[in-house]
């Protein structure tokens, strides 16, 4: 059965939909709380005030979840403003259970269908969707700004492979800023502390001397601990009786 989570100043509508769906409640102004937890197959948004053109907008650039919009009596401007902002579909006249219903069977079998072949990236307990600009750690939607989602995504384009400091600044902030390379450094502390169990112990984005940063497909079998100023972890590994393999991971950010 598909989840549905109801924005609403009251659970009307909630219950009514719980004979089709199972359904959660909670107010329009949740703001980020309604991305705590596992998200949802769909979201409906019952308006309150005009706060809610902003609240669907929201909703669609954090989850890439369906929304559907209960706008009863709306203007045609203000449905088309739902729609641009990100919505999937506003039912306005008639039976609106009815229609909102209708709606969401239609948009959560779509997105179902859709799932397999969409483009997923993952690496340790994280999902990354570039189409809907979705994270999930552990099933738990994290929220990333445009840039942090941008460098993340680059990243696990590559993953497994070290990418030059140069590579990433061009690729996330453009030529233009190939020497402010201390903006990398603070997104890959700012994206770390997302994806990581622990980001001053990282195991998922690691940093290479002199060379730049990768994100592994699977976690590091040992962290390798933060330092500060310029210091670097130096990480020596055995390999039979003769050879050595010596790798200069730094966690700076």
């Amino acid at each position: 059965m598909a989840t549905i989570l109801v924005l609403a100043e009251d659970d009307v509508i909630a219950r009514a939909l719980r004979e089709h769906f199972e359904v959660t409640c909670l107010p329009t102004d949740s703001g980020p709380r309604v991305l705590q937890g596992r998200l949802p197959d769909a979201f409906v948004v019952a308006p309150s005030s005009a706060d809610a053109l902003a609240l669907v907008e929201y909703l669609s650039q954090h989850t890439g979840r369906p929304i559907v919009v209960l706008a009863q009596g709306a203007s045609s401007e203000l449905i088309a403003a739902y729609l641009e902002r990100g919505a999937d579909a506003v039912v306005r006249d008639g039976d609106a259970v009815a229609e909102c219903v209708a709606r969401l069977r239609s948009l959560t079998r779509r997105s179902a269908l859709a799932q397999p072949s969409e483009t997923a990236y993952r690496f340790g307990g994280v999902e990354l969707y570039p189409e809907r600009r979705s994270v999930l750690r552990e099933g738990v939607a994290l929220h990333f700004t445009r840039t942090e989602f941008n460098l993340l995504c680059v990243l696990a384009q590559h993953l497994d492979t070290v990418l030059s400091h140069r590579q990433l600044m061009s690729e996330v902030w453009g030529q233009e800023f190939l020497s402010a390379r201390h903006y990398l450094r603070v997104y890959v502390r700012r994206v770390r502390e997302k994806i990581e169990v622990d980001p001053n112990s990282p195991q998922l984005l690691m940093a290479y001397r002199a060379k730049g940063y990768m994100l592994r497909s699977t976690p590091a079998s040992e962290p390798l601990h933060a330092y500060t100023g310029d210091e670097f972890a130096h990480r020596t590994h055995g390999i039979g009786s003769n050879a050595r393999v010596t790798t200069y991971v730094s966690s700076l950010v």
